[in-house]
């Protein structure tokens, strides 16, 4: 597990690129009628993130810890990390494995 570089400051920064790469490629070609094909792009990635973390955390062993000293996912500021396995929450998780959403309201709020 790498845990230097970009990876010291969020887990998952080639992301970003990517959604860039799919918003920047219909504008610098002209074809903005294609541009509506970006639009899935971000909510696809971020549940493929949610969905690659919970499978890291149960199956990599010291991926938790590293979820705890990286705070950022995407963008540092961005999106901070939540609730989940490895956050300084107290709530437990439930049965599936899942954190309940008691926890979210736990966390403290960020101002705009």
């Amino acid at each position: 597990m790498i845990e230097t570089g970009p990876y010291a400051v969020v887990c998952h920064p080639m992301d970003p690129g990517t959604i860039l790469l799919f918003l920047a490629t219909p504008l610098a070609l002209g074809f903005f009628r294609v541009l509506f094909v970006f639009f899935p792009v971000p909510a696809l990635i971020i549940l493929r993130i949610r969905n690659e973390e919970e499978v890291l955390v149960r199956e990599l062993p010291g991926y938790a810890e590293y979820r705890q000293k990286t705070r950022y996912r995407l963008v540092p500021g961005v999106w901070v990390r939540g609730c989940g396995p490895g956050s300084r929450c107290n709530s437990t998780a439930t049965a599936s494995g899942r954190y309940a959403p008691a926890c979210r309201s736990a966390m403290p709020s960020r101002s705009p």
